[in-house]
């Protein structure tokens, strides 16, 4: 049966807004939450609630949740294991999107492969050097989904994500649209990609898949020992300054291991902060404010966040 829709959410009235989900609800009955608290989705284990949260489980609920969202200009977003995110103890008044469960498809093609935006991205990094294919080694130990990946043009060792992405499926406008590689603004740590990432294009080389296995293995090596991969954290906080590195700076001006609340700033990588216990996301910015104040008071440098900020944040 087609669900058909009646309201008007184009208003920030909260009945406009709660019609809105139950007609979100309607389209995945099973799969959708109200006020979930997204602390139990992000790596960082911080973050109040959503007003819904949505895991649909076939693709056609998904393209109907996002593509109505778009059509009638509910807040919305897309959340992946929720790495690289902090999310204010207030949450996020919004629905956000889960797409884990049904865009997981692997599929070889010419060049490469095409895989779900869903897909875990250190699954797939493994995935492709038992198949025989190199490019991707330097991700396995990234902690996000294929499509988290793209947004933020994660990288690592000297390569990120705008150097294998050949095109994408996006959900733009309510519609599925096919995107070249010429359409996404790639920058250090940001794509500038229209609407929300459903399928990615990789274009990759052939590769011994031993010898890919190795490789994937001793950068992992080099990630654990380097970095704090055991704990509660978000990944990297600061984006690189030109020509030096956060975790450099933060640690020269002895930062290593100050607290704020339960959150720490890492004594293993001093761009990693910890959630020691049950820190909160305020525990967190907070640690983040003093950090940026303390190296522009010191160095002059001014840190940019890496994190995305959701929800919020008393600035």
């Amino acid at each position: 049966m087609r669900v058909v829709y009646t309201g008007d959410v184009r208003s920030e009235q909260n009945a406009d807004r709660d019609a809105a989900y139950r007609y979100i609800e309607r389209i995945a009955p099973k799969d959708a939450r109200r006020n979930e608290p997204l602390s139990r989705h992000t790596t960082l284990g911080v973050g109040g609630p959503a007003d819904l949260w949505i895991k649909p489980r076939t693709v056609g609920a998904a393209l109907d949740v996002l593509s109505f969202c778009q059509r009638e200009s509910v807040p919305h977003m897309a959340l992946g294991r929720g790495s690289n995110v902090l999310v204010s103890d207030s949450g996020w008044r919004g629905a956000v999107v889960n797409l884990s469960r049904c865009f997981r498809r692997y599929r070889p093609v010419a060049g490469g492969v095409t895989c779900g935006a869903g897909l875990s991205l250190p699954r797939l990094v493994r995935r492709l050097a038992g198949d025989g294919f190199s490019g991707l080694e330097w991700a396995g130990g990234i902690p996000g989904t294929v499509g988290g990946a793209v947004v933020v043009n994660a990288g690592a060792h000297g390569a990120e994500m705008s150097g294998v992405v050949k095109r994408i499926v996006a959900m733009v406008e309510g519609e599925r649209r096919l995107l070249g590689k010429e359409t996404i603004a790639f920058s250090y740590r940001a794509a500038e990609a229209p609407g929300i990432v459903l399928e990615v294009e990789f274009e990759l080389n052939e590769a011994v898949p031993e010898l890919a296995r190795e490789k994937i293995e001793h950068l992992m090596s080099v990630r654990e020992r380097t970095q704090p991969l055991s704990k509660r954290t978000a990944g990297c906080i600061f984006k690189n300054p030109p020509g030096d590195s956060a975790g450099r700076i933060i640690d020269s001006l002895g930062l290593k291991g100050v607290v704020a609340g339960a959150a720490r700033v890492s004594e293993l990588h001093a761009n990693f902060i910890v959630n020691e216990d049950d820190a909160t996301a305020a525990d967190v910015f907070s640690l983040i404010r003093r950090v940026k104040e303390r190296v522009r008071g010191e160095t002059g440098v001014q840190l940019e966040l890496e994190v995305e900020l959701i929800g919020d944040f008393a600035q």
